[in-house]
């Protein structure tokens, strides 16, 4: 994956529910798609309340260039059917 640095954040103190959410809407805002977290708090069971986010916008490395898409019909001849000589001689 080819991924660029966006913005980095910091995750204020907060519910341990909200940690992750606020990250990812966070990230979302910033148009990053994937993140770091350092955490730098934590609960007394060890979960995180408070951090720091580093945010990046990835994006799929080619490996190949794309195929030109092939054409699922045959080919076939054009004909012009020229309506314009309609030979009315009305003598």
């Amino acid at each position: 994956m080819n991924c660029m640095p966006v913005t980095s954040f910091t995750v204020p103190k907060q519910h341990p529910n909200n940690f992750e959410r606020f990250i990812k809407v966070e990230a979302y805002k910033q148009g990053a798609t994937h993140y770091s977290v350092h955490i730098t708090d934590e609960t007394w069971k060890g979960l995180p309340i408070a951090g720091e986010v580093d945010a990046y916008f990835c994006q799929k490395k080619e490996d190949r260039p794309a195929a030109p898409q092939q054409q699922t019909q045959p080919q076939l001849p054009v004909y012009i059917i020229n309506n314009n000589n309609n030979n009315n001689n009305n003598n």
